[in-house]
């Protein structure tokens, strides 16, 4: 994304991700808040196919920067394209985008971007993992109501700016497995 840098760094014997402001965007309230949003958002969220997000911190250099877990793996467009995953496999990543959808839904957030690139597949197991809650929203944030999301992929009510619910993630499901099929 244009906003950010991502980092990786070793913290106590285990990996892990940065997610900061590029210099330029740092100390803007806008861009910390929207950085701070996605924490709240993705904070709240315990499941095994949504990337954990461990704490906000402010570490020399960077300024503020989200810390999350160290996906060892590649996007799901990245992975289609190296190894051609069988129909068993298909079934099993679209069921995990399936149950970390249904489990986000539950929460009340909406991902609002998602598409193959925010859909990593572990190298060990081939187990799914929703990341990036830049774009994300629930009701009680008042930050980013304006149409977001990656347009190839964005249902249309998103895209025009209306009112969108669970279903916008949804539709863009429907867009990534159709995607597959090709």
């Amino acid at each position: 994304n244009g906003l950010y840098e991502i980092y990786r760094a070793d913290r106590g014997g285990q990996f892990r991700v940065y997610k900061a402001l590029k210099e330029q965007y740092r100390g803007q309230p806008l861009y910390e808040n929207l950085l701070h949003k996605e924490f709240q958002i993705g904070y709240t969220l315990r499941h095994p196919n949504v990337c954990e997000y461990v704490s906000f911190l402010n570490l020399t250099g960077i300024g503020h920067c989200i810390e999350m877990e160290w996906i060892d793996g590649c996007s799901l467009e990245e992975f289609v394209n190296s190894c051609r995953p069988d129909r068993y496999l298909y079934r099993k990543i679209i069921s995990e985008i399936c149950d970390a959808l249904s489990y986000i839904h539950s929460r009340q957030v909406i991902h609002r971007d998602l598409k193959p690139s925010n859909i990593m597949i572990t190298h060990n197991g081939h187990n799914v993992k929703l990341i990036d809650f830049g774009f994300s929203d629930t009701d009680c944030h008042s930050m980013l109501k304006q149409p977001a999301g990656t347009a190839v992929y964005a249902a249309p009510e998103l895209l025009l700016g209306l009112e969108t619910d669970h279903r916008a993630d949804i539709y863009t499901l429907g867009c990534i497995i159709a995607g597959l099929s090709e």
